[in-house]
């Protein structure tokens, strides 16, 4: 949906869905009350007409419901809270990379290819080290339980991160470097002919 406007075939299915599910007779049950959602933080429902609710009541209770929602709000798996943020971030940093000056050097005097190898550098030095699983799994022993299983295969995928990022970060400062030493290359070359030009035309 765009703009919270129903645009295609796929929205009106999704909003049939919700209608479905959450809107019916059934909200106003007595007998069973119905709940949007609740856990031990909060609880979405419809007051009931019996209830002695006024205005100022219902404004308490709608100032007391989370700005921010989980994904278990409304049905989705917590793994979407995963996806959204991964894809916010990555965003993010796609805006900041176009925001990044296109000329060969920006008003400070650094150089594109420069800026970029000194945040490499920065981001570099603020990873943490690797995790010494061959230390743990010795520490924890033979007797571990499946939570431990799982932590352990997570932190092995945390080690892989930091050498992904690692060796990219890397990768990245020497492609900047290259593209700088090339561009200063050319940049000599052109200053060398156009005074060898001006000595001729002397």
């Amino acid at each position: 949906m765009y703009g919270g406007r129903a645009i295609d075939d796929f929205d009106r299915r999704i909003l049939r869905t919700y209608m479905d599910e959450y809107m019916g007779d059934f909200i106003f049950d007595s007998f069973q009350p119905f709940h949007f959602y609740h856990d031990e933080t909060v609880d979405y429902y419809i007051p009931l007409p019996d209830e002695p609710t006024n205005k100022d009541e219902y404004l308490v209770y709608i100032e007391s419901l989370p700005l921010a929602n989980k994904p278990d709000v409304f049905g989705l798996n917590p793994n979407a809270e995963i996806g959204y943020y991964t894809q916010a971030a990555k965003a993010m940093w796609e805006h900041l990379v176009e925001l990044q000056p296109q000329t060969g050097s920006s008003a400070s005097g650094i150089s594109r290819e420069d800026y970029i190898s000194q945040i490499a550098t920065d981001v570099l030095e603020k990873l943490p080290s690797e995790f010494d699983l061959v230390k743990i799994r010795r520490a924890l022993g033979l007797d571990i339980s499946p939570t431990t299983v799982v932590l352990l295969q997570e932190l092995e995928r945390y080690n892989n991160l930091m050498v992904r990022m690692k060796r990219s970060l890397a990768t990245l400062k020497r492609a900047a470097m290259s593209t700088a030493c090339t561009l200063k290359g050319r940049a000599g070359m052109w200053t060398g002919s156009v005074l060898h030009g001006s000595h001729q035309s002397n």
